[in-house]
């Protein structure tokens, strides 16, 4: 009867090889999805303005504007405000003057009818404040209609002031509480109908295609 030897206990297979390789793996694409979340805004923004048709007010223009708007404010009232100046950007288009408007300590709110200027608001706000932080929650982009606003909830309005669209959301402006700021950028406010200067709204400082108003305290 021929020998039988103990079998050798087989050796543990080691998965050290294997868990290197899945932590390296996962390294590289968490790597990748951070490179693409930053860049995204980069590479998308660009390639979407150039296929939209919108006008978009220059930054030098926007700088001078809230210099007229810092220029004009009531000293008296911004002393008693608790809470930051409401500042709305009516049209926002690709959301320069709301991130700016964030940028200067307002809070801002965008309101743009086109969708895909939205993605492209929010994406140039996550390139600019980043996730969760105080200015990336004082910096809000609404897709919606422009007569659906409650104006009187706002105490800076700016706009891209084409003249069609001042006389559809001319009743809201009229909303607007005392003192409220409207500035437009190209076009003022027109002189037939209810928004003429003298009534409402009285030009207070003008530079170049810029154009400040205030809200009169007269009511409608």
């Amino acid at each position: 009867m021929a020998e039988q030897f103990p079998s050798k206990p087989s050796q543990p297979h080691s998965t050290l090889g294997v868990d290197l390789g899945s932590k390296i793996a996962y390294g590289f694409a968490g790597f990748v999805l951070s490179g693409t979340l930053l860049l995204t805004p980069f590479a998308v923004t660009p390639f979407l303005r150039a296929r939209l048709p919108y006008q978009h007010t220059p930054r030098e223009k926007l700088k001078d504007g809230f210099e007229m708007i810092a220029r004009n404010c009531d000293k008296r009232s911004l002393m008693a405000l608790t809470q930051k100046l409401r500042f709305v950007d009516l049209g926002s288009g690709a959301g320069e003057a709301t991130i700016m408007a964030t940028q200067k300590g307002y809070q801002a709110l965008g309101v743009e009818i086109n969708p895909t200027l939205i993605i492209i608001s929010e994406l140039k706000k996550m390139r600019q404040f980043g996730l969760f932080t105080s200015s990336s929650m004082n910096c809000e982009f609404r897709s919606t209609n422009l007569l659906s606003l409650d104006y009187s909830k706002f105490d800076v309005l700016f706009m891209f002031g084409v003249k069609p669209l001042l006389q559809v959301i001319g009743p809201q402006l009229i909303k607007t509480d005392p003192n409220t700021l409207l500035l437009l950028y190209r076009f003022k406010l027109p002189r037939e109908g209810r928004l003429i200067s003298d009534e409402f709204f009285e030009e207070v400082e003008r530079k170049g295609e810029l154009t400040l108003y205030s809200r009169t305290s007269k009511m409608e």
